[in-house]
């Protein structure tokens, strides 16, 4: 899988064969490298070779479609970059059903004149983003996951948790292998789900907002609004979706610490809970400035109602 996805750099091709080796050498020692381990590696490379191909599949190529904002009121993109694959709401999701009635209703209505919800909720972003305090500051940052080279993705993030579990209490293959698993369909068919949503309304966010509707030209969000449009949260969605599915696995009241971002020099985040973790995820991105409340709320709800349909549809084991 890491040379399809990595394939021209000759670093990569020799980063990747010799990490190749090192569990080669490991495994040498446990088993009959002639046999066992030829056989084991061969079935490897079978299955890998067939998610590739059905990967190939599942409309994810085309989904970097032109886009046309649609007026006063809906969204417009934020900086030079484009609407972040507007066909992503095409994707196959990996469980069939897992985004079935998962779709939020409509958010709250636009409007331009102040006292109404819409100005009271985009006054709230701007309102909080003047008065932060060093822990909303400290969580926006931690949950930035822009994937700009310096962070890891919301998906990163979440894989990097479960990493940190298992290196907490080893809980056997078998168990880990099912972690993944849930956690990886999730996320990813979440992020379906919340891209329908957000080619749906088409949201206008509230750096334009407050900007052209507020009167504070110059105003900036705390961190970098990203390409598409604001509802649902894409962090809260699928975020929402990672806690329920790590808490299917692990149980609800599951405490951890998280050092992802240890190597930056932040400070680890303790939690009670999988769900804390995501309900903060969430709340990071009002304290961001790239998102209105209702959003994030909205979303960490969209995100277990996947969770619960992967929850339920999906059977590992007999």
């Amino acid at each position: 899988m890491l040379r399809f996805f990595y394939p021209a750099k000759p670093e990569n091709v020799q980063r990747i064969d010799s990490l190749e080796q090192v569990w080669l050498d490991k495994y040498s020692d446990e088993v009959n490298p002639a046999t066992d381990l030829a056989a084991a590696v061969q079935f490897g490379k079978q299955v890998a070779q067939a998610v590739i191909e059905w990967s190939k599949q599942d409309s994810a190529d085309g989904a970097a479609i032109p886009y046309t904002p649609l007026g006063e009121g809906y969204w417009e993109p934020t900086s030079s970059a484009p609407a972040n694959v507007p066909g992503w709401a095409n994707n196959r999701t990996i469980l069939p059903g897992a985004i079935n009635n998962t779709i939020p209703a409509a958010p709250t209505a636009f409007s331009k004149n102040p006292g109404t919800p819409f100005y009271n909720m985009a006054k709230e972003v701007y309102d909080i983003s003047q008065s932060l305090t060093v822990e909303q500051k400290a969580i926006a940052n931690f949950w930035d996951d822009a994937p700009n080279g310096k962070y890891v993705t919301v998906f990163g993030h979440w894989f990097s948790i479960l990493k940190q579990v298992f290196e907490k209490d080893n809980p056997g293959l078998m168990k880990a292998a099912d972690a993944y698993l849930r956690l990886g369909i999730s996320m990813n068919d979440a992020a379906i789900s919340c891209w329908k949503t957000k080619y749906t309304y088409h949201l206008i966010r509230p750096l334009t907002y407050i900007r052209k509707h507020m009167g504070y030209g110059d105003w900036n969000p705390l961190i970098s609004t990203p390409p598409h449009p604001e509802y649902s949260a894409a962090h809260g969605t699928i975020s929402g979706s990672a806690g329920y599915a790590l808490e299917s696995v692990f149980g609800t009241n599951y405490s951890f610490t998280d050092h992802t971002y240890d190597v930056l020099g932040m400070s680890p985040r303790s939690f009670n809970s999988f769900d804390a973790a995501a309900k903060q995820a969430a709340l990071s991105r009002l304290y961001g400035g790239i998102h209105y409340r209702p959003s994030t709320e909205t979303g960490n709800m969209q995100g277990k109602k996947v969770g619960e349909n992967v929850k339920s549809l999906l059977t590992t084991r007999k």
